[in-house]
């Protein structure tokens, strides 16, 4: 009997310490998680709504997003869709911008086009945003002089 019962309290004494240890191991990783969080919500919104940045940046008062879970809560309920809808366009548009930016470039400026062919080497133009942005930056006069030529 004696054996049976420190049996169970040695085994009780193992699932006490695993639930205990369990918790205070998850402090710190919902901690960081959080603060990534926060963080992430902060830069979509500047960069969405910088506006409605700007009324939560003076709720804040100089405090972070993760130390108010008031306003962190309310922030990513307001700018949930907002976000989900920016995740299925930048999907969308950068494969047609992608594809548009390829012909036009292609149809005005070969050689330009003819570079970037290198410089991608093999992989399609949506999938290297650094050089979308890029060409779309070298390319945007050209395509502006060309609307408006097309326009007259």
């Amino acid at each position: 009997d004696a054996a049976l019962i420190q049996g169970v309290r040695t085994f009780l004494t193992v699932i006490i310490a695993l639930v205990v240890g369990g918790f205070f191991l998850s402090i710190p990783i919902v901690n960081y998680t959080s603060t990534k969080v926060a963080e992430k919500l902060e830069n979509d919104t500047r960069r969405l709504c910088p506006e409605l940045w700007e009324k939560y940046e003076a709720k804040l008062e100089g405090e972070p997003l993760v130390s108010r879970p008031d306003l962190f809560e309310e922030l990513g309920d307001i700018m949930q869709p907002i976000i989900t809808a920016d995740f299925d366009i930048v999907g969308y548009t950068s494969v047609t911008v992608a594809e548009q930016l390829e012909s036009d470039t292609r149809r005005l400026r070969p050689e330009l086009w003819k570079k970037y062919e290198e410089k991608l080497e093999g992989e399609p133009l949506a999938g290297r945003p650094d050089l979308l942005k890029e060409l779309g930056n070298a390319m945007q006069p050209i395509l502006a002089a060309d609307f408006e030529k097309s326009a007259e």
